[in-house]
């Protein structure tokens, strides 16, 4: 797993200020962000207040085990 991460990890600063999102904890707008400034296609977390969204703009949002089976597909 660590393998696929390292493969397709960035790192980057957050250029968007604001994510637009009806997220029920503004303290993950920070996500919604990063997601939106990298073109991210998944936030991986185990934070319902985010996988509830199951999806921001065009980034799915899954817990882990949803987005290994993603993976292995």
């Amino acid at each position: 797993m660590l393998t696929i991460i390292h493969a397709f990890c960035k790192f980057s600063d957050i250029k968007v200020e604001v994510a637009h999102s009806a997220i029920r904890d503004p303290k993950d707008l920070y996500l919604l962000a990063l997601a939106d400034t990298i073109d991210a296609d998944y936030i991986v977390s185990g934070d319902a207040d985010l996988t509830d969204l199951n999806q921001h703009g065009h980034t799915k949002i899954l817990k882990l085990a949803d987005f290994k089976a993603t993976m292995l597909k």
